[in-house]
């Protein structure tokens, strides 16, 4: 799950759209993953008040363990579209072994 805080002057709901990417060995962004097969591959949250969380669950299969990746968002509050995107924010998405005991 992806999460971020929106924030709107007007006190606007919004929806929150995120953009994923891979990282190069600097943590740049590198590549964009497409998240849902549609042009854009990115995700948008339900709207949600201002000060609040916004979030988004990322299809199973869609990022790739022990990789490390980096997202951004952008707010839209119905009427206007945020003009810049949010400083990134890297994660590593951890390898897990399932084990069972009998």
């Amino acid at each position: 799950m992806l999460r971020n805080t929106v924030s709107d002057a007007d006190g606007d709901k919004s929806t929150e759209t995120f953009e994923v990417w891979t990282t190069d060995a600097s943590g740049n962004a590198k590549n964009k993953v497409k998240l849902v097969d549609d042009d854009y591959g990115v995700l948008v949250s339900p709207a949600v008040a201002s000060g609040s969380t916004a979030e988004v669950t990322v299809p199973a299969g869609k990022l790739k363990p022990d990789v490390t990746y980096t997202f951004h968002t952008s707010a839209f509050d119905g009427h206007l579209y945020e003009t810049t995107w949010s400083p990134w924010a890297k994660f590593l998405i951890g390898a897990y072994e399932l084990v069972t005991r009998s």
